[in-house]
């Protein structure tokens, strides 16, 4: 009788523990996540103009919506974001969804010609939560850098 009961024992431990492990990794692996990139030296095919390109890919298992799209600039420009036009209506991303792109014009951004690799793009999600690209790395640089 007692080696029923050990046996009932060490099945229910084994499944208790792998219950709670697949219901952990379950939890982990639904929360929403976005991956953010920034790329400089972009041509459109319509005006052959050179922009930036933001793409916006929603990988993780939950649908998101995009509160809004903007440019990162680092202390001492004044202005801490520079918000896309066409990121500020905001958007649905479902999961497997098409990555979305914005486009970043080249007007006014001499300015920040200095601190160029230290812009970031930013999303923010209707929950509040912050989504960086990496920094651009140092070469090459985008054709609106201006060298002082």
């Amino acid at each position: 009788m007692a080696l029923i009961n050990d046996i009932a024992t060490v099945i229910a431990l084994v499944t208790g523990v792998s219950g709670f492990t697949l219901g952990l990794l379950n939890y982990l692996r639904d929360k929403p996540s976005v991956k953010v990139e920034l790329s400089w030296e972009m041509t459109t095919t319509d005006t052959q103009e050179m922009v930036g390109v933001i793409r916006v890919a929603n990988i993780g298992r939950r649908p998101i919506f995009l509160s809004h799209v903007a440019l990162k600039i680092p202390k001492g420009y004044g202005e801490s974001y520079l918000i896309l036009k066409d990121g500020i209506n905001g958007q649905k991303l479902s999961e497997g969804d098409a990555p979305l792109s914005y486009l970043v014009t080249y007007d006014k951004m001499e300015k920040y010609s200095k601190v160029w690799h230290k812009l970031m793009a930013q999303v923010i999600d209707s929950a509040g939560k912050t989504y960086l690209s990496k920094k651009a790395s140092v070469e090459p640089k985008p054709s609106w850098v201006k060298e002082s």
